[in-house]
């Protein structure tokens, strides 16, 4: 009977890790980069709470893999942020728990405590924030280590199970995904807006449609030329780009750049 009982109750444990997971990867499912760091720190919370953790925090290395930040913190009930506090770190001053990172490990100290040398930057970050246990997981995507995903104990050392070092592993991971993604997509729209700029001063009448036939970008010069302010125009689909040449919605050249070969025949 407590065999059966045992059984039933680790079985629950995973169960639930696995819903913890599937919710976080699922959970980024159609953001848009602005939604992206509020989903992650709903999530961290969710991570924490699970195994009983008090805080827990997102680093990211400088390209370099020189200096690192803190970019997302959630915090327990009564747990102070510090995030701001964590920021342009050397990597060099926390040899205990970056070196496994770095080589793809996850880091867990269940007792602060029993480590004997307790000098240096490294520490000194450990004691001030209060903390009794700690676990770290590298943040891998494409080979690449972003960062790691660090777990707190601030109440009572924790001895973490292989099964929660596994849920916030591939927390991590989804973590990192989702942050290169981000960081990709905002890339694109700087690099679209920077074109929009360029477009702007252009001196020949310019304007640009999107796939689905709606106008993006309405030059200065296309402005002065048809009356037609930007404002007016921007966002309007239907060919309503073919009004202010030829007084009617219909298509025109820019139409026939963007059709298939078999459009074409």
């Amino acid at each position: 009977m407590g065999d059966s009982v045992g059984e039933g109750a680790s079985l629950r444990y995973r169960l639930d890790l696995e819903e913890i997971i599937t919710e976080i990867l699922t959970g980024f499912i159609g953001r848009s980069p602005e939604e992206v760091d509020p989903e992650i720190e709903r999530a961290m919370g969710d991570i924490a709470r699970f195994p009983g953790a008090d805080r827990s925090y997102i680093f990211t290395f400088h390209e370099s893999q020189t200096l690192m930040d803190c970019t997302h913190e959630w915090c327990g009930p009564g747990v102070e942020p510090r995030a701001a506090e964590l920021q342009a770190l050397t990597v060099a001053d926390f040899p205990n728990v970056v070196e496994g990172i770095l080589r793809g490990r996850a880091v867990h100290m269940p007792d602060i405590s029993e480590y004997p040398d307790q000098t240096g930057p490294e520490w000194d970050e450990l004691i001030a924030r209060g903390s009794r246990s700690v676990l770290l997981v590298p943040m891998i995507c494409g080979g690449a280590i972003l960062g790691f995903l660090r777990l707190d104990s601030l109440r009572e050392p924790a001895r973490w199970d292989k099964e929660v070092i596994g849920l916030v592993r591939r927390a991590g991971e989804a973590f990192a995904n989702s942050l290169k993604r981000k960081r990709r997509d905002e890339e694109q729209w700087l690099a679209y807006k920077r074109l929009l700029s360029v477009i702007e001063f252009y001196p020949d009448p310019t304007f640009i449609i999107d796939r689905e036939k709606r106008v993006i970008a309405w030059n200065q010069a296309i402005e002065a030329m048809t009356g037609v302010r930007k404002e007016e125009i921007l966002g309007q689909g239907a060919c309503a780009y073919a009004v202010p040449f030829f007084g009617e919605r219909r298509p025109i050249l820019v139409d026939l750049l963007d059709l298939s070969s078999s459009e074409l025949e």
